[in-house]
Formats: C-alpha cells, sequence, structure tokens
C-alpha cells in the first residue's frame, strides 16, 4: 500500500479578505498530511508584511466541533522549521506586485507517509479544513481580493494501512501567550 498525492484544492481565490475559509475534506481513507500553499499579491507600492501574519488560524474539524489540528499560522510556520530543520518552501518578495507563496505542512503523522501515525477519516461524518485570514490591505502590504489557497493530501485510500498503524497525531495550539502591561498572565496546566 502506498501513499497516494491527490491535489484537493487549486489556486482558489478568496474574494474575501477577512472570513473563514472552508473545505471539506474526504469522507475515506487514511490521511498522512497535507500542503497548505498560500498565495497573495503585494501592494502597488510595495510588500511590508510577511504572508504568514495574514493566516490567524488553520483548523481541520471533523464533525463540527472536534479540532483534530489548530495553529495559528506564525506557530506552524515555526513547526515547520523544526520538522524540516529548515524554512518552508516560500517565495518572500517585498516588491510592489510581486506574488508572495508560502507553503505549510498539516502532519498527522512524525511526516508526510508516516507508515505507523495516520488519521483515519472514515471514523467521522465529515471532516473540514478552516482556515481564518486576515491580511492587511494596503499599497504597502497586500491587494484585495489575491488571498489564494491550493492543498495537496498524501491520502492511502485503498482500505489497508500501509504498515502497522498505531494512530494518529494532534497537533492543537492550548494556549496563546500575550505579555499584559499589567504583568504576565499566570496559567495553570
Amino acid at each position: 500500500m502506498t501513499w497516494e498525492r491527490r491535489l484537493l484544492l487549486d489556486e482558489a481565490t478568496q474574494s474575501s479578505d477577512d472570513t473563514v475559509f472552508r473545505h471539506t475534506l474526504p469522507r475515506a481513507g487514511l490521511l498522512s498530511g497535507m500542503l497548505l500553499r498560500i498565495r497573495a499579491t503585494n501592494g502597488s507600492t510595495a510588500g511590508e508584511e510577511h504572508l504568514v501574519d495574514a493566516i490567524d488560524r488553520i483548523e481541520i474539524v471533523a464533525d463540527g466541533s472536534n479540532f483534530l489540528f489548530s495553529l495559528e499560522g506564525v506557530e506552524l510556520y515555526r513547526w515547520a522549521c523544526v520538522i524540516a530543520k529548515k524554512h518552508p518552501t516560500q517565495i518572500w518578495n517585498e516588491a510592489a506586485d510581486a506574488v508572495q507563496m508560502l507553503t505549510l505542512p498539516i502532519l498527522f503523522g512524525r511526516s508526510i507517509g508516516d507508515k505507523e501515525f495516520s488519521l483515519d477519516l472514515s471514523q467521522y461524518r465529515d471532516v473540514e479544513l478552516r482556515i481564518t485570514y486576515s491580511p492587511t490591505i494596503s499599497v504597502t502590504t497586500f491587494v484585495t481580493g489575491t488571498m489564494e489557497f491550493s492543498l495537496i493530501a498524501f491520502i492511502n485510500d485503498s482500505g489497508a494501512p500501509p504498515g502497522p498503524r498505531s494512530g494518529w497525531l494532534r497537533t492543537t495550539q492550548v494556549f496563546a501567550f500575550t505579555s499584559a502591561a499589567s504583568g504576565e498572565e499566570t496559567i495553570e496546566m
């Protein structure tokens, strides 16, 4: 059994500049991971904002409220750096009217193609990708209506796992820390 590379979403341009994009994932198969490619066009005079700052949160939600994956864009970027031991694939260009591109991994195992860990999509009624985004729109950041998403899934829907399966790895943010003017907040785990 092998992992099939499947294009689920191809350059879907978003007309809104501040919303939650939703895309339904397949209802069956073992999902090893996905690559989310994000693109946007810089403003007419410059591109002073990095594309990852325009992504507020990326989530995989099952059955409406079961968060299987949930990270802020910056945190997912940092996870990608740790996993790959280098920065994720990106085009970061601050020139006027240039297109920025960033590819972020969404993993349910230790890496794409992990034979031991993968998400069994058939265990849920529906599984949905949600991307909350809000790029700054101006002549020095991004042009309105140019946010674009592509999604490549690595899936095995042959019915048998590619190896001895142990489950899947959940990646979710427990708490986002922000220092306050009145002092630091103490959080009990």
